[in-house]
């Protein structure tokens, strides 16, 4: 009896074992997953800002040309004395 006792614990403690891996494996590929979701984003973000402040420079050097080209336009309307 005492070897069918012996045997029923490594069974359990075997099985207790492989779920506590198991259980351990998952939470590391689901830190390893939000580390990527969170890289992703971070990344996402970054390019995201970086088009919008080319954009802008775009935005303001159009407006600095059509301004240079206002002011030309107008002085070289003007009376030469």
């Amino acid at each position: 009896m005492v070897m069918l006792e012996d045997l029923t614990l490594t069974r359990f403690w075997e099985a207790v074992t492989q779920t506590r891996e198991r259980a351990q494996k998952a939470a590391q590929q689901n830190r390893e997953s939000a580390l990527d979701t969170a890289h992703a984003a971070y990344i996402h973000a970054y390019r995201f800002e970086h088009l919008e402040e080319q954009t802008d420079a775009w935005h303001q050097a159009q407006r600095l040309t059509e301004y240079v080209t206002a002011v030309r336009n107008h002085t070289t309307s003007l009376p030469r004395s």
